[in-house]
């Protein structure tokens, strides 16, 4: 008997909404599990987001968005004009991947926004007629950036010989 007054007491001092609060085992393990799935998607999805807003992206240039002066890591520098005119200072010897010699390390010449054959649209320098670059341009973050691949294209930035507009 003692142990039947117990449980009935133990009945009377449990409330109906204790009782719901605790409901059927599996609530307990799908709230347990809920943020830190919540907290894998929005990692998941930030994680995208950044690496396209950083990733390269190709575009076909504008004239306006290349006008003016860029700069390369190493001090190169390319002026252009909005007359269609450019000039080249302390160009690397194997500027835009021709053999170190072909092209000129300093010089000036006709600019123009237009594809080559096989390649998107990029800014073409004409240095004679005979000797031309073509710089490929996209955006890097909200950076925008001219560029030319040293090695495999597939390694992006890594891959690249790039100038920056600094005005």
């Amino acid at each position: 008997m003692k142990g039947r007054v117990v449980f009935v007491r133990e009945l009377r001092m449990t409330s109906p909404a204790a009782a719901n609060a605790v409901g059927p085992p599996w609530r307990s393990w799908r709230r347990r599990l809920l943020a830190p799935a919540a907290l894998v998607v929005a990692g998941a999805v930030g994680l995208v987001v950044y690496s396209e807003a950083t990733a390269p992206n190709p575009f076909p240039p504008s004239r306006s968005t290349v006008i003016g002066t860029w700069q390369s890591h190493s001090g190169a520098v390319l002026t252009l004009r909005p007359d269609g005119t450019f000039v080249a200072a302390r160009l690397p010897a194997d500027f835009g991947g021709f053999p170190a010699g072909a092209l000129p390390r300093s010089g000036s010449g006709q600019w123009h926004v237009g594809p080559v054959p096989a390649e998107p649209p990029g800014v073409i320098f004409n240095f004679s007629k005979r000797l031309w670059v073509e710089l490929l341009v996209e955006r890097l973050g909200s950076a925008v950036v001219m560029y030319y691949d040293t090695s495999d294209p597939d390694e992006g930035a890594s891959g690249q010989y790039q100038f920056m507009k600094v005005r």
